[in-house]
């Protein structure tokens, strides 16, 4: 809407044959003033427009994805051909070409109906192809998508529609309203049904007018446009009685009234959901200009040379008055309202990308025996010990009335089995069990036992411990201790348990609930990839879900990698992979550099190429091995050694890196791989880089908190409008976007910050908070 005020209130008025080569200019002009011989794609145009990249890259860009490259290969391996552009970056652009692929499939779609319809104009044809959303193709549309028989058609039959027509393009006139009127007809059987007839056509016609329809955003200014809402005086039976124990959870949004141009994607998404649960009326509050901008235009182009005294003029009047103005305006609110609902899911998709790509990234913990506690009243706290090398040594049943008894029990497991780690699901019960974990840590203390906790989210934990994969994972453990077992897990490995669920599941995200499933499914999936690919995974050892998830593969083809090891025995050679029906030579070149094959031994000599252990890719080992050799002077089969990667690091320093990529003829993102592949142990995991998980000795309750206190916590959510920080109060506390020293920007999920208590909220048992330091990367 904003573009279109612009562009049409500076007076472009543009006919077909100007359209075209204005398409064509602008493509220049994206293309930094490149010129070209060729007409550009005008897809390729308005990708590059909203991605705001150059259209040359644009195009390359989006021919890798037509060829059905991943973003993971493309980031790495491809990285001087896409200008260094990020995972994000590329999952945009992507984005934005599928939706306009989808907007352009709907625009071919409307096209058809309307010419089999036999009412698609030319004028008509021109808009469709120019809608850049489809809210935009929607509206041209919807005049003509009733399958019934309107009264419209009962009209056009009766040849009505084309008198009123006749009228308004000034190529005819009614006279009087006998020459209508026909009793044995129902439409036409008096005066007063024909003068509603004919008011009604005429607002019919006005509104399909497409000069009217792209005269809309001159008529007024985005910046005099409100969103308001209001508490709903007749809310559902069921969302009262929730709220009988609970705090409102809207009550920010009962008096509120925001600009269009300053609302806050957050905000949009509230008073959604708030209106969709009844809590709320909200309303678009349109400027006063806007209806008298409407009367002088309809009246300029349909009324000024018209005789107030021939009886059209009333009918026309009363049609602007009662039909195309009153309509127009629910057209502009709804409008602007998917617009700005557009905008915020878009947001809303951003923060659960990020955070969930953090959440992923959370640093494994190595070497310790942990004993998880799901909690539970009733049904007891379902207790698991997992070793190291996740295998389960022990569950157990635990019940919370004695407190003693239920220390004495975990003090027995914690021997028997020497925990060194205890970790806690976030449920219900969290913080009696938290008690008594507290209680159980100062008498291990006593004896000179250090044992730390942390708190782990259950989300999605229910869901997989339900699941037929679970099942088969653990056929003897019921789903409850299956949950515990998760619990364990998920400070284990993180990564490899919590993408057994669904990552909608991991409640990471901002009202992602109300986003479009698919587009959600979607976006994640492809986050969900790009973490497992760039953290790699070890060929002969994986599991389905792992292979799944890596570049280039799939369900099918991780369970044919799988039943190919189990039969022929661990690979040898990536290369071997390419044996496996399903996986060819392209599905080969977009998972190769991410499944690696690690050494049975210590020494390597087992490998048939040892370039297969790095993240290397098979098309750049010729030019590794001269690397190696030429540059390096050293033997590839002692790559991941300590005195090989000294090596590496201390011919490069020597041979400066411009030089030898001139040696070697490759480009510096190339070597930037060969150089990474060379200097990493082999066992080195870009999660050690990331941030650690929050453990704790001792317990902090919501009493204990004091106005001006310091303490550290750990981010667990980041949104527009704040992160949330557990600071190991039970639930996590917000730091708001608005506080002058929040480096909101900065912050990413699960990083250790210093924030100060601003305000606490007794009652609603809330804190605000304010960022001091980050402490962790």
């Amino acid at each position: 809407l904003q573009n279109k005020a612009q562009s049409q209130g500076q007076g472009k008025k543009e006919t077909k044959t100007d359209s075209s080569k204005n398409l064509q200019q602008t493509s220049q002009d994206v293309k930094s003033g490149e010129p070209s011989s060729a007409k550009p794609n005008p897809l390729i145009v308005q990708v590059a427009r909203q991605a705001s990249i150059s259209f040359k890259l644009c195009e390359t860009i989006i021919n890798y994805f037509e060829e059905d490259a991943t973003i993971p290969f493309l980031v790495r391996y491809r990285s001087n051909k896409i200008d260094g552009k990020t995972a994000e970056e590329l999952r945009l652009i992507k984005d934005v070409y599928k939706t306009i692929k989808q907007i352009q499939a709907r625009a071919s779609f409307i096209k058809k109906t309307l010419k089999y319809k036999n009412v698609l104009t030319d004028d008509l044809e021109y808009h469709i192809d120019n809608a850049q959303t489809m809210a935009e193709l929607e509206e041209l549309y919807e005049p003509f998508k009733s399958s019934k028989k309107t009264r419209i058609q009962q009209a056009e039959e009766i040849g009505l529609v084309e008198i009123v027509k006749k009228v308004l393009e000034r190529r005819s006139t009614i006279k009087r309203l006998d020459e209508i009127i026909n009793p044995k007809n129902e439409l036409t059987k008096d005066s007063k049904t024909v003068e509603q007839l004919l008011t009604h056509v005429s607002g019919d016609l006005m509104l399909k007018d497409l000069k009217l329809i792209s005269k809309l955003p001159t008529l007024f200014r985005l910046n005099d446009v409100y969103i308001v809402s209001k508490k709903n005086s007749n809310p559902r039976k069921e969302a009262t009685q929730k709220k009988t124990n609970a705090t409102d959870k809207f009550e920010n949004y009962y008096d509120f009234r925001k600009s269009y141009l300053g609302i806050k994607p957050h905000q949009v998404l509230a008073i959604n959901r708030g209106e969709e649960q009844h809590e709320l009326k909200v309303a678009v509050e349109l400027p006063d200009s806007l209806h008298k901008n409407l009367e002088s235009f309809l009246w300029n182009k349909w009324m000024k040379r018209i005789n107030k005294s021939n009886f059209m003029f009333n009918i026309l009047n009363k049609a602007i008055h009662t039909e195309v103005i009153v309509k127009l305006k629910k057209k502009i609110s709804k409008r602007i309202r998917a617009d700005l609902t557009a905008v915020a899911e878009k947001e809303s998709l951003n923060v659960f990308s990020s955070n969930l790509k953090w959440l992923l990234l959370t640093r494994p913990v190595f070497n310790h025996i942990v004993l998880a506690i799901d909690p539970g009243f009733a049904g007891g706290c379902k207790i698991a010990v997992v070793s190291h090398d996740q295998k389960v040594l022990d569950t157990s049943l635990y019940y919370l009335a004695n407190s003693c008894e239920f220390v004495s029990q975990l003090t027995t497991l914690i021997h028997k089995h020497k925990v060194s780690l205890i970790a806690i699901g976030n449920g219900k019960g969290c913080r009696e069990v938290e008690a008594c974990v507290g209680h159980l840590i100062r008498n291990l203390m006593q004896k000179g036992i250090d044992i730390p906790y942390t708190i782990v989210s259950e989300q999605g934990v229910s869901i997989y411990s339900c699941s037929e994969e679970a099942k088969k994972e653990y056929p003897e453990l019921s789903p409850n201790f299956i949950s515990a077992v998760s619990l364990a897990k998920r400070v284990i490995d993180p990564l490899g348990e919590m993408i057994k669920v669904k990552p909608k599941h991991l409640g990471v995200g901002m009202y992602q609930h109300d986003l479009n499933s698919k587009r959600l499914d979607e976006m994640l999936n492809e986050v969900v990839s790009e973490v497992v690919s760039m953290v790699g995974v070890n060929l002969n050892t994986a599991p389905l879900t792992l292979l799944r998830q890596v570049a280039g593969l799939t369900e099918s083809r991780a369970k044919a990698l799988i039943s190919f090891r189990e039969t022929n025995g661990p690979f040898k050679q990536r290369n071997e992979i390419t044996k496996i029906k399903g996986i060819g030579k392209k599905t080969f070149e977009q998972c190769a550099g991410f499944v690696r094959i690690l050494p049975q031994g210590d020494d390597g000599e087992d490998l048939a190429e040892p370039l297969d252990q790095t993240i290397i890719h098979p098309e750049d080992y010729a030019i590794a091995t001269r690397f190696i050799k030429e540059v390096c002077v050293l033997n590839k089969q002692d790559i991941g050694k300590d005195f090989f990667i000294k090596g590496v690091k201390r011919a490069t320093e020597l041979g400066g890196k411009a030089n030898i990529c001139k040696l070697l003829k490759i480009d510096e993102c190339t070597f930037d791989v060969l150089y990474e592949g060379l200097t990493k142990s082999l066992h080195y995991d870009i999660r050690m880089d990331c941030a650690e998980q929050l453990f704790k000795k001792e317990v902090t309750t919501f009493e204990q908190l004091k106005e001006g206190q310091i303490i550290t916590g750990r981010v667990e959510n980041v949104t527009h409008f704040g992160s949330f920080i557990d600071i190991g109060v039970g639930n996590s506390m917000l730091l708001p976007a608005t506080d002058s020293h929040n480096a909101q920007d900065k912050l990413k999920y699960g990083q250790k910050v210093l924030v100060k208590v601003r305000n606490i909220n007794i009652k609603a048992r809330r804190v605000t908070l304010s960022l001091v330091e980050v402490l962790s990367k």
